[in-house]
């Protein structure tokens, strides 16, 4: 819109209503692009932690070096356990995550985690 408009005999300055717009608007862009960075931060940070968790209950001690340590055994079969129960969600959640990320880029806001990984 061309400012000032004239309406009949009226003229109007929307000069003011369009920087009010594009104010709000940017202010719009930020809330969401921040919600968007904390929830694949989230969602990147639980992936690291479960993988950081069973590399740690999985790399430790094995239970063949320990075969009288029955919790030792339990442990690895439930990290095991995790790891398998897990395989299928972990592949239904990169694509997404990846989706997030790119949207992101957009936006010039890199995820924390992204950089690791």
């Amino acid at each position: 819109l061309k400012t000032p408009v004239d309406i009949h005999w009226l003229r109007i300055n929307v000069q003011p209503v369009k920087i009010a717009l594009v104010s709000f608007a940017r202010q719009w862009e930020e809330k969401f692009t921040m919600f968007i960075q904390k929830h694949t931060e989230e969602r990147i940070r639980a992936v690291v932690e479960f993988v950081q968790a069973k590399l740690d209950g999985l790399g430790g001690t094995s239970p063949v070096d320990d075969p009288e340590n029955s919790r030792l055994l339990y442990q690895t079969m439930t990290d095991i356990r995790d790891v398998k129960l897990a395989t299928t969600a972990m592949r239904k959640i990169f694509q997404p995550i990846r989706d997030l990320c790119q949207l992101l880029k957009k936006h010039h806001v890199t995820p924390w985690g992204l950089v690791e990984l």
